[in-house]
């Protein structure tokens, strides 16, 4: 009996063995994490028999998993913040116009909750705000990894964020004449937007001159896996508001192109507790004839 030969094929076989189980649990992965091309594209074509057009590229392949966090407004809010930005205590107030200023004891000026709550405003003594508008010309397309972290960094650090809760940079804007960058922004949670919070920075050598818009500063008391309604359902669910439309013959829905579809935080108030609120995933769905729409991804419903 040749051992030899008997050995070289039990390994070959133990080895077909290996690469079956491999493939098979790498499939079990794929079909758990993420959704196969052929399925998109069959979706897509299910949808365009429907006049319902979108690019396959724009449909994500993979299946998120996301948190939902809930918090409380504390009435002291407006304090919290100063104290996260000036530092605590290193502030006086005053009342402008019926509206309360901290002012940090170098004269920089921060307001909190004007107009809206969380929104923000602070401006640096000796800071024109009258130069805050982004010139015509000016917009940096392509800035360095290393530059933008720096710019980005700038901002979390002025705001006292950590990792998980961040600000990050979607535009940039040199102003040639002031010397300054004018950044339009995003808050950012889990590498995730939030919907609602966009806001505007000015750097100037380094240092934070003028911030405005709306940034939620906020601990969470509760945060949990929620189970989603994946990208193919929410878009079945999306097609029965259409025919829904289409039998009211709202002319916005006769021939509709979903041009992006994205997943991002948004802000739900408690109806029961006012200072309550969530940061629940939703879907953001645009079309092209302007319309966009917000599908909360727990249940589908608009927000």
């Amino acid at each position: 009996m040749n051992w030899t030969k008997i050995k070289t094929v039990i390994i070959i076989l133990l080895l077909g063995v290996n690469i079956f189980f491999g493939y098979s649990l790498y499939t079990q992965y794929n079909n758990l994490y993420s959704f196969d091309k052929e399925v998109i594209n069959s979706v897509t074509e299910l949808l365009k028999k429907d006049d319902i057009y979108i690019d396959i590229n724009i449909i994500p392949t993979d299946k998120k998993i996301m948190k939902a966090y809930q918090s409380n407004f504390d009435e002291y809010y407006d304090k919290l913040v100063a104290d996260q930005i000036f530092g605590t205590g290193n502030y006086s107030e005053r009342t402008v116009n019926n509206e309360t200023q901290y002012i940090s004891k170098n004269y920089d000026i921060l307001e909190v909750n004007n107009p809206d709550i969380f929104s923000i405003k602070y401006i640096k003594s000796g800071f024109d705000e009258n130069n805050r508008t982004a010139p015509d010309k000016g917009m940096i397309s392509e800035l360095k990894k290393s530059e933008l972290r720096n710019y980005t960094n700038i901002i979390n650090r002025f705001l006292g964020f950590d990792n998980d809760n961040i600000i990050t940079v979607n535009r940039i804007y040199y102003d040639a004449e002031q010397m300054q960058y004018i950044l339009y922004c995003s808050q950012n949670i889990d590498s995730y937007k939030i919907g609602q919070c966009e806001s505007t920075f000015i750097i100037k050598d380094n240092i934070v001159c003028y911030a405005a818009g709306t940034v939620i500063f906020f601990e969470y008391i509760n945060v949990s896996q929620t189970p989603l309604i994946d990208q193919i359902n929410i878009l079945f669910v999306e097609k029965a508001y259409i025919d829904e439309m289409r039998g009211k013959n709202e002319p916005d829905y006769e021939k509709v192109t979903i041009i992006s579809l994205e997943l991002e935080y948004y802000i739900i108030w408690n109806n029961y507790q006012s200072n309550m609120f969530y940061l629940l995933p939703a879907w953001r769905i645009e079309y092209d004839n302007g319309i966009t729409r917000i599908r909360i991804a727990v249940d589908g419903s608009i927000y």
